[in-house]
């Protein structure tokens, strides 16, 4: 959707949009692939190519009840390129790019805009559930994602949403949402290999907050107070729900790029996560996790929305509201809002151990570089973490299993390499 001057005289309110969505709408519901007994692969050649077994690149749509069974391999250029199990990269839509001048500029938004705001946002933003995705068993030596970004489910993503929007929604949770029967679920298995260079993950190698002048308008954001910025926030971040991985030796590596020692994020989970959140979600019969820069067992690197990125777009959503925030319990449900959340979701090393390393780039520099390597996380900024209502009764919920080894250049530990709280000036 090419935004409002598209659509026409700028005529048309947020609430006639939402209709016009509801037309437009691309949804994919009960499809399936399914390769031949020896597999399928999808390959792009162009540098900047997107690959994906079900989904290359995918702007705004929606899947449902989806499955892709005996996929063997998918590939796109370590040079740019993204690739997927499920979808090589998805982001939002534009629609709402000219929005702020069909509202009216200088005042404040009303209840029913703020609300059809929110609903264009939640239309707008990808969204996958209910999906099956399943490998064929390879080779040790056969990679079965790559990409400069990789990942087991997608390479990259903005804004997505995978089950949550659907296990959070007013039905579900009226059907009983602590039922997990209930709820809907994503299931990989088969799995073995992903490598990337930038970022690499078993499930994703990376997710960040969709673009606001994508999914809102700056112009929009400076009306809003800070209960509905709140709101915003929420549904432009990525939110996993009930997506879990079953590997077969899982091998994840991000093996950086030549002269640059801050790229190389690999996580067993997610390579590279700002803002995210994350429930139910667990990765098993990991092997290893190796990365340049950030290797963690479930996630590479974990951090907070941020604002002191040059071009950063979750910045220019805390920008245009902070400098008029006075009241800090407001500003600080703000910070607390682009912090990254994981929920009840552990790693599981295979039988004989998983070895998590963080190793500079051969060629590289080692005394101008910072290694990060963590049985959980590599590196975390300003987050949050629970895994209680994994344990048995009143007991510590399990994080990580099978843990053998941790190596990192600077910083290495059990759980995390280097976890430090976040502060306003990451944020804004």
């Amino acid at each position: 959707v090419g935004g409002v001057n598209l659509l026409g005289l700028k005529l048309i309110k947020i609430d006639g949009l939402l209709s016009l969505g509801a037309m437009i709408e691309t949804f994919t519901r009960d499809c399936s692939v399914a390769g031949l007994e020896a597999g399928y692969t999808v390959t792009t050649s162009a540098a900047d190519g997107m690959s994906g077994g079900f989904i290359g690149e995918c702007i705004s749509g929606r899947t449902g009840g989806t499955s892709v069974t005996n996929l063997k391999s998918v590939a796109a250029s370590m040079n740019g390129g993204k690739a997927g199990g499920f979808i090589g990269y998805a982001k939002a839509g534009d629609a709402l790019a000219a929005a702020g001048e069909s509202v009216g500029v200088g005042g404040t938004l009303t209840a029913i805009q703020i609300t059809d705001l929110l609903g264009v946002i939640s239309a707008l933003r990808p969204e996958f559930y209910q999906t099956e995705l399943s490998y064929i068993p390879v080779n040790a030596e056969e990679i079965q994602v790559q990409a400069d970004m990789a990942g087991g489910f997608i390479g990259d993503g903005e804004a997505v949403d995978i089950n949550y929007g659907k296990n959070h929604s007013e039905a579900t949770e009226a059907e009983g949402s602590e039922d997990s029967a209930v709820k809907a679920a994503t299931t990989i298995t088969g799995l073995s290999k992903v490598d990337g260079e930038t970022y690499a993950g078993g499930f994703a190698g990376r997710l960040i907050p969709g673009d606001v002048a994508q999914t809102g308008s700056v112009k929009l954001l400076g009306l809003l107070n800070v209960t509905q910025l709140l709101s915003v926030m929420d549904v432009a971040y990525p939110r996993i729900s009930e997506s879990s991985i079953t590997g077969e030796n899982l091998a994840v590596t991000a093996a950086g790029k030549n002269g640059n020692t801050e790229v190389g994020d690999a996580g067993g989970y997610i390579g590279y996560g700002k803002a995210i959140i994350i429930e139910n979600s667990d990765v098993k019969e990991v092997a290893s996790v190796t990365g340049t820069y950030h290797a963690g067992g479930y996630i590479g690197l974990m951090r907070s929305g941020s604002a002191v990125d040059a071009g950063d777009d979750t910045g220019a959503l805390l920008n245009s509201v902070l400098g008029k925030i006075a009241n800090l319990n407001d500003l600080a449900g703000v910070l607390q809002a682009a912090s990254g959340k994981i929920t009840n979701s552990k790693v599981s090393g295979v039988a004989g151990g998983m070895v998590v390393s963080e190793t500079v780039r051969s060629g590289n520099d080692e005394k101008a570089a910072n290694g990060y390597a963590g049985g959980y996380v590599g590196e975390m900024q300003s987050g949050y973490i629970n895994n209680r209502a994994n344990g048995a009764g009143t007991g510590k919920g399990t994080a990580v299993e099978n843990l053998k080894e941790v190596n990192g250049l600077r910083y290495a530990g059990g759980f995390g390499g280097l976890v430090k709280a976040g502060s306003v000036a990451e944020v804004a």
